[in-house]
């Protein structure tokens, strides 16, 4: 891991940090709730795992934002239009999951409340997924740099992460 001089490199340091444990949350999340489409009860058992993901994600947004005001204000380095187009591209995936994750909760809290679409839960899982594959293969540049990672390192975790993703949602649709 690198060592953070600046301020702006703490708050990125510590949302890399902050990113890295959503992803094992989720990854521990997604497993069990995918299990627990062939054993019934499993995805009960643990909720704390739930509100530590959302107290994780409050975290990530917060230095999220700080990081960006930061980047946006910096007149040493201001940044280029490459970089002000990568950051409206995670914004916007960002977004996309996090509307992705209230249609989830929706569809666990709700279920069947869409009569004209009986598989909502199920659909919802693929839409959160594939939003998740989008926003991590996006960002998965920004943390790996922040956490001192290199590129080879950089490129097999992302491939990794989005493989891992896309065979949750081979396991949903095989469950479906």
């Amino acid at each position: 891991m690198r060592r953070a001089s600046t301020p702006a490199e703490k708050l990125r340091l510590l949302n890399a940090l902050v990113a890295s444990a959503i992803a094992v949350f989720f990854l521990a999340h997604s497993a069990l709730g995918t299990a627990s489409l062939f054993i019934e009860g499993l995805v009960n058992s643990v909720p704390w795992l739930v509100w530590a993901m959302f107290g994780a994600a409050g975290a990530h947004v917060l230095a999220s934002v700080g990081a960006t005001a930061l980047m946006l204000t910096d007149t040493e380095r201001p940044p280029s239009s490459r970089k002000k187009r990568h950051f409206v591209l995670k914004w916007a995936t960002g977004a996309v999951l996090a509307a992705s994750i209230a249609v989830h909760l929706f569809c666990i809290l709700c279920p069947g409340s869409l009569p004209v679409f009986p598989h909502q839960t199920k659909v919802s899982f693929l839409l959160l997924l594939a939003a998740l594959a989008w926003h991590v293969g996006i960002a998965t540049k920004s943390l790996a740099r922040d956490l001192g990672i290199g590129k080879r390192t950089r490129d097999v975790m992302r491939a990794a992460y989005v493989l891992t993703v896309f065979a949750l949602i081979a396991l949903v649709v095989l469950a479906s």
